[in-house]
């Protein structure tokens, strides 16, 4: 089983390395005060952040948008998007950080799909923040305990916190922001998240959402940076990490639950992306 340890070391640049956890949550002001309660702008490749702020406030960037928070309020940050803060000194709150095959793992449906993949803050009543902060204690709580199924109970209140979050969102907020192609997007990804393991080409999904194979990769190229195939390869790379981890499958028989006919192929495929084998990954986190 996975200790808690941290997901991130920092660096004078900001820089976050993702570390052997899946989740990691410290006070806000642990970083912040460090830093003169400025962070420069950064992304993380395969983190989500959540930022829970109960006083004070401040600015974030959100890729090329600025937004002010003021206090009792959530700054929630997908992988990807270039983000960077300047706090009111003495703000306080919560950071929790996430990895995001465990996102992509809690929030799959096609409702939170475009909103899950999104940046956004929003405001907090008294009475929500009262309920989100007491999960992020539940989770500091949680991380510091050696019972058993410690990673199951973590996973539990991570998706709980997510749904008083998301919750908190107005329904018109949670879709204006989405155009026409990223709506698209939204669409190939929960279908990605729904039928991954069926090993579909490009094209049957494009056919799926109503576009053309073509216009497909270049919607996902212009918003994702990446093709439509490498997006259905990253689900598959991480939900065999989230395997490799956190349960005691045989190599073979995660391969055929990701829906490989031979366990050399999936070998193959998992090498190719990460540069070492199933084995040696799931040696190198244990």
């Amino acid at each position: 089983m996975l200790t808690s340890k941290r997901l991130m070391q920092i660096d004078k640049d900001v820089t976050f390395n993702v570390i052997p956890s899946f989740l990691y949550c410290e006070a806000l002001d642990v970083r912040s005060e460090q830093h003169d309660w400025k962070i420069k702008p950064h992304r993380h490749v395969s983190l989500f952040q959540i930022f829970v702020v109960t006083s004070g406030g401040g600015t974030v960037q959100l890729d090329d948008e600025m937004h002010s928070i003021v206090a009792p309020a959530v700054v929630y940050i997908p992988n990807n998007v270039v983000h960077g803060f300047t706090w009111q000194v003495n703000s306080k709150g919560y950071v929790l950080s996430v990895t995001s095959a465990v996102i992509g793992q809690l929030v799959n449906q096609k409702d939170l799909s475009g909103l899950a993949n999104r940046p956004f803050t929003t405001q907090v009543s008294d009475s929500r923040l009262a309920d989100i902060e007491r999960l992020c204690r539940d989770i500091q709580q949680e991380e510091k305990s050696a019972d058993r199924y410690s990673d199951m109970m973590l996973l539990a209140i991570v998706q709980r916190l997510l749904v008083w979050i998301f919750r908190n969102v107005p329904v018109r907020s949670a879709h204006q922001y989405l155009t026409k192609p990223e709506k698209k997007l939204a669409q190939f990804k929960s279908l990605i998240a729904t039928h991954g393991y069926e090993h579909h080409l490009v094209g049957w999904y494009a056919n799926q959402i109503g576009v053309s194979g073509a216009h497909l990769n270049q919607i996902c190229k212009t918003h994702e940076k990446k093709s439509a195939l490498s997006l259905i390869h990253e689900f598959l790379l991480d939900e065999a990490k989230r395997y490799l981890i956190f349960a005691d499958l045989r190599i073979s028989a995660l391969a055929d639950r990701l829906g490989f006919n031979d366990p050399a192929h999936f070998t193959k495929f998992f090498k190719n992306l990460t540069g070492e084998t199933p084995k040696d990954y799931r040696r190198r986190f244990r």
